[in-house]
């Protein structure tokens, strides 16, 4: 309780450009800011999270705090931080989460936990930034340019071959059976980062880790696409698109503008591609 009672000292009085909204009726308004890694804040995260030769410094981070809807029904405070350029874009995912009533168990910095993931995940905390490599590897990690968030990881674990590391997430290795908190193709979480342009390790050939959203997912995101649109292309009539892709047959013979139209709504709703807003804080 010390360490949550400190966080909150670190994080409260800072300059920050603050939101709020309403929610549905009975639920308690959503208020959402975005700060500045203050000196104090920064001192904290100094020596857990964050240390020198770090991929990006404190400077390019920010603090995003958000209300989010617990496990237990009620409306709680959460903090992650994310790199700068990611900011907004992350709030408005956490906005939309909260509007959907999808619970979160903690929303809380991983130097809570002494910059453990292992820790962090026991406690099923959802968490972002963290300066480390990728498991097994001298790479920096998407979470070391804040850049990737891990959500519900009880809910959502880490599977290779079968198999999760964490005993309390057993139980949620079967996917086929969606319950509270779980990300899952077209689910509420999965779409709402996929709104802002993120990708899930859901999508991933091989290991499979649930809980993790990042924009480098996307290129995952992408194959799977990819192979969904191969399938959709073999079933068009060659003879009204050729062998080329829509924007090149389009003008080639009659009826190709409107051909081309056709094709990409149709992708569009097949893929789900959606315009990202500009993410600069």
């Amino acid at each position: 309780m010390r360490r949550h009672a400190c966080l909150a000292v670190l994080v409260a009085c800072v300059p920050a450009l603050c939101w709020a909204a309403a929610a549905s009726p009975g639920t308690p308004r959503w208020h959402g800011s975005v700060t500045r890694i203050g000196p104090k804040l920064g001192a904290y995260m100094t020596g857990r999270s964050w240390h020198e030769g770090c991929p990006v410094g404190l400077g390019e981070l920010r603090l995003v705090t958000t209300s989010y809807l617990g496990f237990d029904g009620r409306v709680r405070t959460g903090h992650v931080v994310v790199n700068a350029d990611v900011a907004r874009s992350v709030l408005s995912v956490f906005h939309r989460l909260y509007d959907a009533r999808f619970p979160i168990r903690r929303l809380r910095p991983v130097d809570e936990y002494g910059a453990s993931d292992f820790r962090s995940i026991e406690a099923d905390n959802t968490s972002a930034f963290n300066c480390r490599y990728v498991d097994g590897t001298n790479r920096w990690s998407e979470h070391a340019y804040g850049r990737a968030i891990d959500v519900n990881p009880i809910e959502n674990p880490y599977v290779s071959g079968g198999s999760t590391s964490h005993g309390a997430s057993v139980r949620y290795l079967d996917r086929s059976a969606h319950r509270a908190g779980m990300a899952y193709d077209g689910g509420t979480l999965v779409e709402a980062f996929r709104s802002i342009g993120w990708g899930w390790g859901g999508w991933w050939s091989g290991a499979k880790d649930y809980q993790h959203f990042s924009q480098s997912a996307v290129s995952a995101a992408g194959r799977a696409d990819a192979h969904r649109l191969d399938s959709f292309r073999a079933g068009l009539p060659r003879s009204r698109l050729g062998e080329h892709d829509p924007p090149a047959a389009c003008g080639r013979r009659r009826g190709g503008r409107r051909d081309g139209k056709i094709y990409w709504r149709r992708l569009k709703r097949l893929v789900g591609f959606k315009k990202t807003p500009d993410d600069a804080p």
